[in-house]
């Protein structure tokens, strides 16, 4: 069940998204390489130069830099505020749409999960195990507390024939037209005469 949030809390789950965003930055460059995500501490790729924590903030330190190292000046990857913007809008979605409940929590979990695999498999074509294996886990783990909407795994299941009638209708391929005759199913499409199978206007 959705509760009403503030828009403050709504700014508080985008902020908590930009700031799982920026660890995802770190899962995305260590992760496929097989390194640490806790040490040693955030370096810059081209130069090895540690970053201090002011220049590490999420989104805001790259605006101040001018998208460019402190210590040697070069380009930072556009990636970099790019995935944090992304989860940041992710969370602040969820929770605009569901509040405060597991729906959202679950909802910001797969979010973060997805993001990281995205980008590390158009960098470096590797999905790392840690989110693979782990974010699996964790829709199961999550999947009693927040159940998809009733109705929704007939309608992938059945398609269009779980709205339309579908429980009484045991081929599902067949429908009907709004003021005509059945359409065949594709297993007797072949044998029905094309006066008989096409739908009236």
């Amino acid at each position: 069940m959705k509760t009403q949030l503030s828009p403050w809390l709504s700014a508080y789950a985008a902020a908590l998204g930009a700031i799982i965003g920026s660890f995802l930055n770190v899962c995305i460059s260590r992760l496929p390489a097989d390194e640490s995500v806790s040490a040693p501490r955030s370096r810059c790729p081209r130069c090895g130069g540690g970053i201090a924590w002011y220049d590490n903030i999420p989104i805001v330190s790259f605006l101040l830099l001018g998208g460019r190292c402190r210590a040697c000046r070069m380009p930072i990857s556009w990636r970099y505020p790019l995935v944090e913007l992304l989860t940041a809008a992710l969370f602040w979605a969820g929770a605009e749409r569901w509040g405060v409940s597991w729906a959202a929590v679950r909802w910001c979990v797969l979010s973060a999960v997805m993001v990281e695999l995205l980008f590390s498999d158009l960098e470096t074509r590797i999905l790392p195990d840690e989110f693979t294996l782990w974010g699996a886990a964790a829709g199961v783990m999550l999947s009693p507390l927040a159940p998809l909407p009733p109705g929704l795994i007939p309608l992938i299941v059945l398609g269009e024939s779980a709205t339309r009638g579908g429980e009484n209708n045991p081929d599902p391929f067949a429908r009907r037209c709004s003021d005509g005759p059945p359409l065949p199913s594709p297993r007797t499409a072949s044998r029905t005469p094309h006066s008989v199978a096409r739908c009236c206007r």
